[in-house]
């Protein structure tokens, strides 16, 4: 049987959304959860007539008012991971903490889920403000084409599962 090289795809990306679905599981129902991605055609730096096609975005998860998000950017052909933390208050988005890996100006996040030993957790604990907005709801509960996975996000269940996240050193955090 020879199946059509377009049939083909779909099918691979519902089986991705499906998988996504299920990966998320309860923390991919609320109003903030979901992805946004966004994907391009970009140029090898040796042979700028050779181009790649490559998707970043968001992944954000939800329980009740807490909401966690791994962001993948790519600027300057440089990739770029942020990792947010962000309480709903009175239905707005506050961003409690935030790291990241390969970014300007943002604290680089520690090798575990938490620093245990630092007080503020290994993350950028200062207030709302000079943090920068809060991430916005994402376009899509599930897309095949994001490049983020729950796999990839195990800081999530921390974040997830306790609102003091990511207090260290015993600490409560902000």
């Amino acid at each position: 049987m020879d199946v059509k090289p377009g049939l083909a795809r779909a099918s691979i990306m519902l089986a991705g959304a499906l998988a996504q679905r299920k990966a998320l599981g309860a923390s991919g129902t609320g109003p903030w959860a979901g992805f946004s991605t966004s994907c391009t055609f970009i140029p090898d730096r040796q042979h700028p007539n050779d181009y790649t096609y490559n998707c970043f975005g968001s992944m954000n998860r939800q329980n009740g008012d807490r909401v966690c998000v791994e962001a993948n950017d790519f600027a300057s052909y440089t990739s770029q991971t942020t990792r947010t933390v962000v309480d709903i208050v009175d239905g707005r988005a506050q961003t409690r903490a935030k790291c990241g890996f390969g970014n300007d100006g943002v604290k680089t996040c520690p090798d575990e889920t938490v620093d245990k030993t630092a007080a503020d957790g290994g993350w950028d604990m200062t207030q709302d403000a000079a943090k920068g907005e809060a991430p916005g709801k994402p376009e899509l509960k599930l897309d095949p084409e994001a490049s983020e996975t729950v796999a990839d996000a195990e800081w999530m269940t921390a974040c997830l599962a306790d609102k003091s996240f990511p207090a260290g050193a015993g600490g409560k955090g902000p």
